[in-house]
C-alpha cells in the first residue's frame, strides 16, 4: 500500500490525518507525564515524548489544550481532581 493510499484510508476512517493522530498520542503522553511526574523538567517530557525541542512542545501544548506546559504543570492538583 502507498503512503498516500495508507494516509487517505485513516483520514476516511478516523477523519483525523496520520499526523494529527500522531501529535495527539504524543500530547496525551505528554500530559500524562506533566502530571504524574512532576519533579520531572518541561524540556525532558518534550524530549520523551517525541517533540523535537521544549519551545516546539511549548507551542504545540498551547495551541492544543490553551494552556502552556508550565501552566499544566502548575494546575496538576486540579486537572487530576477534574478527570
Amino acid at each position: 500500500m502507498s503512503p498516500s493510499r495508507l494516509a487517505a484510508l485513516f483520514k476516511s476512517e478516523t477523519g483525523s490525518s496520520i499526523s494529527k493522530f500522531l501529535l495527539w498520542t504524543r500530547m496525551r503522553m505528554a500530559i500524562e507525564t506533566l502530571l504524574n511526574e512532576p519533579d520531572k523538567s518541561i524540556t525532558e517530557i518534550a524530549f520523551e515524548t517525541g517533540f523535537y525541542d521544549s519551545p516546539n512542545f511549548t507551542k504545540a501544548t498551547y495551541q492544543m489544550t490553551g494552556i502552556s506546559p508550565s501552566g499544566l504543570k502548575k494546575n496538576s492538583v486540579l486537572i487530576q481532581l477534574s478527570r
